[in-house]
């Protein structure tokens, strides 16, 4: 009798992607903003995060993630699309490592983005009407770099809204002058850093 019939293919090995590679953060209104550089051979990443020094596996972990951009803004559950909470907290110092993933498996992590702190929402604001003008006074925010007011006639104040940047940490007071005395104004600061 003749032989089955002859069958043939090609064995294709498969490695772990590479650690990614130049990962920065950069901090917002409870929320962190995460870019890193594309792995050619990734199928997606984790992200690995913490209040504290030490970033591992052992982290909370945001999986899933298909492209080198993703904003945190989650701190009770894995990923944003089941938040249930109003963001992450100001004030607090967050850090993250990022890892690379295809079928064959999970790379290396990449190394850790320290020290990402959000500043607090300032305290103490202060309002007070005058002739064509309104003086706003806040506490100064440990960790900010800057103020910024937002600003509207509406009292749907947003960081869409007009905006007034401050410069400096301890300059916790501006008049907004030219302003009509029959309108009401709102505002709303934000302490800044990088």
């Amino acid at each position: 009798a003749d032989g089955s019939e002859e069958v043939s293919f090609e064995l294709k090995t498969t490695t772990v992607p590479a650690e990614p590679k130049n990962p920065t953060a950069t901090g917002g209104l409870r929320q962190v903003v995460l870019n890193w550089d594309n792995v050619s051979d990734a199928d997606s990443y984790i992200i690995y995060w913490g209040s504290s020094d030490g970033v591992s596996e052992s982290n909370n972990a945001i999986t899933g993630i298909d492209n080198t951009s993703y904003t945190h803004r989650c701190k009770s559950a894995t990923n944003n699309t089941t938040c249930n909470s109003t963001g992450l907290d100001n004030g607090t110092r967050y850090y993250y490592k990022i890892a690379a993933v295809n079928a064959s498996g999970k790379g290396p992590l990449s190394n850790q983005i320290n020290d990402i702190t959000i500043p607090s929402v300032p305290a103490n604001t202060n309002a007070t009407g005058g002739n064509t003008q309104v003086e706003l006074s806040w506490s100064s925010v440990k960790g900010a770099d800057n103020y910024t007011i937002y600003w509207d006639t509406s009292s749907n104040v947003t960081t869409s809204s007009n905006s007034i940047n401050i410069t400096g940490n301890d300059n916790t007071s501006y008049t907004h002058t030219g302003r009509d005395n029959a309108t009401t104004y709102y505002y709303r600061n934000a302490a800044v850093n990088s």
